[in-house]
């Protein structure tokens, strides 16, 4: 899997852009770019962008649990602030059936507030609402 990372000050937001295969030791190495770059800070709000060419045909159960077990430490480690949110982007309809299993996997038990969009417009529209605003 490829990724990109736009760290956006203005917007208070990163945004990531996955495509390839949807493996978990790029989505570590997506992590670690963010929290390497210089423009990152712990209060900033993060979108996920499953591109058109991220392969999630080989994604299980057990892989999903472990991109929510790292995600659950990275969180933890590297992001702070009274309401850290989180958007993710999927374009197509089996993408965001996938997104939408990762929610249910996660339940109420996560610290930071999930969302599903299809665009990166609507992700940031939510994110510029105060905090414990609920999508439209």
């Amino acid at each position: 899997m490829t990724f990109s990372i736009d760290v956006r000050p203005a917007g208070h937001c990163v945004v990531v852009r996955l495509d390839g295969p949807f493996v978990l030791p790029r989505i570590e190495a997506a992590c670690t770019a963010i929290a390497a770059s210089a423009d990152w800070r712990p209060d900033f709000d993060v979108i996920f962008v499953i591109g058109p060419g991220t392969d999630l045909n080989e994604v299980t159960l057990d892989s999903l649990k472990d991109v929510q077990d790292f995600m659950r430490g990275w969180n933890a480690g590297h992001r702070s602030g009274p309401d850290p949110r989180t958007a993710i982007v999927c374009s197509d309809d089996f993408k965001r059936v996938i997104a939408d299993l990762w929610l249910a996997l996660v339940g109420d038990d996560w610290p930071i507030q999930l969302r599903i969009f299809t665009s990166v417009k609507e992700a940031t529209s939510w994110l510029e609402r105060p905090a414990g605003t609920d999508q439209a």
